[in-house]
């Protein structure tokens, strides 16, 4: 059976996260660990949630908009190079909150794009 637009489209979302993680240098665990401390202890994920990531078995549009932020903070990349479609989500969002976002996404310094340091790269 040949692999259909909805395959090839995944496997390049997980290529992209993949391809992020091996730049940042980082084990499955490593980013594990770094993303716990950016995320709610009721979103805490696995090493095997991430590995399912990077092989496919999720689409970019099913994908956690907010854990896909926590891993582009954790690989020090904006959240579009990971995911074009969680970056609009999360601009939509914004363009909700208007002027009351502040603080909405987390602890100082945490941007809307996943990006430490309250500023984008």
């Amino acid at each position: 059976m040949a692999p259909t637009m909805i395959d090839a489209q995944k496997q390049a979302f997980a290529a992209r996260l993949r391809k992020a993680r091996d730049a940042s240098d980082m084990s499955l665990k490593d980013v594990m660990i770094k993303i716990s401390h950016l995320l709610p202890q009721q979103m805490w994920v696995t090493d095997e949630t991430i590995r399912q990531y990077e092989t496919g078995r999720y689409s970019e549009k099913k994908a956690n908009p907010v854990l896909l932020a926590a891993l582009a903070t954790a690989y020090d990349v904006k959240l579009a190079d990971l995911s074009p479609y969680a970056a609009a989500t999360v601009g939509q969002l914004l363009g909700l909150l208007g002027d009351h976002h502040d603080g909405f996404f987390g602890p100082p310094g945490m941007s809307a794009t996943g990006a430490a340091g309250g500023g984008s790269r």
